[in-house]
This record gives structure tokens, sequence and C-alpha cells, in this order.
């Protein structure tokens, strides 16, 4: 395939990043990255907005990958970077994506004051019509308010997420987000509601 790109560098790099996305969920992470790392190579910083954009999704790629790795260290660095190209480029989806991982990284960070990109990301995401990723976003706020003692809150972003991914047709993820509901609720001995 990437001979069929021939030297067109954003071509090039999009076929290197689908290659990333098909080995990180097959957790070859490795993989994943070297990927990442030879469709930045191709890339001029300085260049037109495709190739910025294309640069954008890299970067997001690779801090969602530094989350799957339990590193918010290098999250948080990859995540700035493809905001700032995604906003230089226009490219919501990447930006959606980096406020993810961003607003992860601070909480691993234990710096969850920093986190202020949710409602940013599950905004995008709602208005790109990509329910699967909104339902992540819910379901992290959820986590995230479950960590600070917000029982209510926390089952809140749950069910909603539980919502999203049943009208996105993930019935896997609606059942997973759903148990995370009814951990918090059993925990409160609401056994009814869970």
């Amino acid at each position: 395939a990437l001979a069929v790109a021939g030297d067109d560098p954003v071509a090039r790099a999009d076929l290197l990043l689908r290659r990333a996305r098909i080995w990180t969920m097959s957790g070859s992470y490795a993989n994943a990255k070297r990927n990442i790392s030879l469709g930045e190579k191709l890339l001029d910083p300085d260049g037109p907005p495709s190739q910025r954009r294309a640069a954008a999704r890299l970067h997001s790629w690779r801090a969602g990958i530094a989350m799957c790795e339990g590193r918010p260290g290098e999250a948080l660095d990859a995540a700035e970077c493809a905001v700032r190209e995604a906003a230089a480029s226009n490219d919501d989806d990447a930006l959606g994506r980096s406020y993810v991982a961003m607003d992860w990284a601070y909480h691993m960070l234990r710096q969850p004051e920093l986190a202020s990109h949710s409602d940013e990301a599950l905004e995008i995401f709602e208005r790109l019509g990509q329910l699967n990723s909104a339902s992540d976003v819910m379901n992290n706020r959820g986590g995230y308010a479950y960590f600070a003692g917000e029982w209510d809150e926390a089952v809140s972003w749950y069910r909603r997420a539980q919502d999203a991914s049943r009208r996105a047709g993930n019935e896997v993820h609606a059942a997973n987000v759903g148990a995370n509901a009814a951990e918090v609720l059993i925990g409160q001995r609401r056994y009814d509601e869970a």
C-alpha cells in the first residue's frame, strides 16, 4: 500500500497511521509506535496544513498509545504537540483525542485541577457524530468523579456513556460501562438500581 501512495507524504503518513491503529488494537504498541515514528519523519513541521493535520493525527494516536501503556508523562507530551498541530490545521478529531489524553494524563499525574478539556472533547465528538468516542469521554468523566468521591455524578456519567454506546450500536462497551455504574451502586448498597 505504501508503494501505491508514491511520494505523497500525507498519503504515506495516513497509511502508516492505519497500520499503527491495527497494531494498537492487537496490543503491539512497539510496532504501533514504530509506524507513527515513520509517519512523523515524512512530514515537514512547517509544511502545508495537510501535513500538519497528518502530524496531529499521528501525535494524538501516540498520546493514546501512551495512555494504554500507563505512561502519563509521554501521553501529555504527545497530546500537547497534537493539540498545537490540530488547532493549527483545524483537525477536530485529533483535537478531541488529544484533549482526552491530556485530561487522563493530568489525573494520573495527580493534577486533576488541570484536567479541563473533557467538555470540549465531548462537544467535538458529539458534533462529529462519533458516539463511541463521546461514550469514552463520558466513561472517563465517570471514573474521575468516582475517584473524587462524587458517586452520584459518577453514576450519571456512566449511564450517559452507556446510552451513547447503545446508540452507537456498541453493546459490548455499553455492558462494560453499565458494570462501572453497577459497581458504584453496589458499593452504596443501592442494589435495586444496580
